[in-house]
């Protein structure tokens, strides 16, 4: 994750983690896929690539 932060303003980064952290504490792998299209959603909307959150970990 260090090396996306310089991709974000401090006010976007701040929000990415607050996402993250939603994310990694799925109890449930439909939980992490319904935070995963969430968070991908919004920072695609920030005009963050969804391509740079190929993140699946079950």
């Amino acid at each position: 994750m260090k090396h996306c932060k310089g991709a974000f303003t401090d006010e976007d980064w701040k929000k990415f983690l607050s996402f993250w952290g939603t994310l990694i504490e799925s109890p449930s792998i439909p939980i992490y896929d319904y935070h995963l299209r969430n968070m991908r959603k919004r920072l695609v909307e920030c005009k963050r690539s969804s391509k740079s959150l190929q993140i699946r970990v079950r």
